[in-house]
């Protein structure tokens, strides 16, 4: 069994849980995999894997197959997908003013709006805050 190793730099240390995680899903989900293993030759449902949450998603899978795999003890539970509308955007103008709702008194303070009418967007701009949640040592804020 592995383990995480201690004194492992932080490149390492993540290449280790992600291998953790990915072997813990595939050997946790061997008894449902093995339920679907003839179902997925049949193209009878579709099934997609996440190692990030060992979590299956199993598409258009007849009831009887969910009771067989809900009677499992690597199954923790079946849920539904959840369905979301979402309502469509009539134009450009809408989303500039998504902006201006949003912005806040920062944005005006700085002047951005002048920026702006110039047609200077910050492209290639980083900007970040530094907090005790920030490691200002990483990669993206370089």
């Amino acid at each position: 069994r592995r383990r995480l190793k201690a004194g492992a730099s932080r490149s390492e240390t993540i290449e280790s849980l992600v291998g953790l995680l990915k072997e813990h899903t595939t050997k946790s989900q061997a008894p449902v995999k093995s339920l679907l293993a003839n179902q997925v030759e049949s193209a009878a449902v579709g099934v997609a894997t996440t190692w990030i949450d060992c979590s299956t998603y199993i598409d258009n899978a007849p009831n009887d197959l969910i009771n067989e795999i809900a009677v499992l003890p690597e199954v923790k539970s079946i849920d539904e997908p959840v369905v979301m509308a979402f309502a469509e955007s009539k134009s450009g103008v809408q989303e500039e003013s998504a902006v201006d709702e949003v912005s806040g008194w920062g944005v005006d303070r700085i002047q951005a709006p002048a920026l702006w009418a110039k047609g200077i967007k910050g492209d290639g701009i980083v900007v970040a805050s530094i907090d005790t949640g920030v490691r200002y040592t990483h990669e993206a804020l370089k």
